[in-house]
C-alpha cells in the first residue's frame, strides 16, 4: 500500500526536520524521526520489521496493519457490542491497540510522529466521544438556526426527535452533575436552550 496524500505531507515535514540537524532537535523530535524513518522502511518493504519486537517497529506494523483494516473494511475497527465471535481476531486486536494508543497519546506517553500518523488514517480520532458530542451539539445549533426553535421529542421527523432526545440526555446529565462544564456552558450559549425544571 503506498502512502495517502496526508501521510506524504507528514513524512515531507519530517525530511525537512531531519536535515536540520540533530542539535536543534528536541527530545521529541529525536523520538519522532525514528518513528518516521521506521515508518518510510515499512513502507518500502512490509515485510522488513515482521516478527521484531522492538517497539518502535511493533507500533509501525500495528499503524499499517490498522490502515489496512480501514482501507479494506472502509471504517476503523471496533469492540462494541456485537458478540465477540462476530468479530474477528485482528479487528478485535485492532481496536484494543487503537484505544490504548488514544489514552496514551492524551497522557502524553507517545511523541508528535505518533499522534499525527494517527490522524493521517481516514475515521481516526484521539477523542471519538468528544467528536460524537460536538457532531451532535452541531446539528442541534442548526436546527435551531433553521427552524427558529427547539426540536420536539414527539415529532413525526425522527432526526428531529433524536436530536431533542439528545438534549434531555445533556439536560439529566447536567442535572446529575456528570455533563462536563464546557459542554454545560456551550449548550447554555444556545438560543432557545433551557435547563428544564429542576426537582
Amino acid at each position: 500500500m503506498s502512502p495517502s496524500a496526508a501521510v506524504q505531507a507528514l513524512h515531507q515535514f519530517y525530511t525537512e526536520l531531519s536535515q536540520r540537524g540533530s542539535r536543534s532537535q528536541t527530545g521529541d523530535e529525536v523520538l519522532s524521526l525514528r518513528f518516521y524513518r521506521t515508518d518510510l522502511a515499512v513502507f518500502a518493504d512490509p515485510h522488513a520489521f515482521v516478527g521484531r519486537r522492538e517497539q518502535v517497529a511493533r507500533w509501525t506494523l500495528n499503524t499499517h496493519d490498522l490502515e489496512a483494516f480501514v482501507a479494506r473494511e472502509d471504517r476503523i475497527p471496533r469492540q462494541n457490542n456485537r458478540a465477540r465471535e462476530r468479530i474477528s481476531d485482528e479487528e478485535w486486536r485492532l481496536a484494543g491497540w487503537l484505544a490504548d494508543e488514544r489514552a496514551a497519546i492524551r497522557t502524553g506517553c507517545r511523541c508528535a510522529y505518533q499522534a499525527e500518523r494517527l490522524l493521517c488514517i481516514p475515521g481516526v480520532s484521539l477523542n471519538p466521544l468528544g467528536d460524537l458530542w460536538d457532531a451532535q451539539f452541531e446539528k442541534y445549533r442548526r436546527f435551531i438556526d433553521i427552524h427558529r426553535r427547539a426540536p420536539l421529542e414527539r415529532s413525526d421527523d425522527e432526526s428531529e426527535g433524536r436530536l431533542a432526545g439528545w438534549a434531555a440526555k445533556q439536560r439529566l446529565y447536567y442535572r446529575a452533575g456528570t455533563l462536563p462544564p464546557h459542554r454545560a456552558e456551550a449548550l447554555s450559549g444556545l438560543e432557545f436552550w433551557t435547563w428544564g425544571k429542576s426537582r
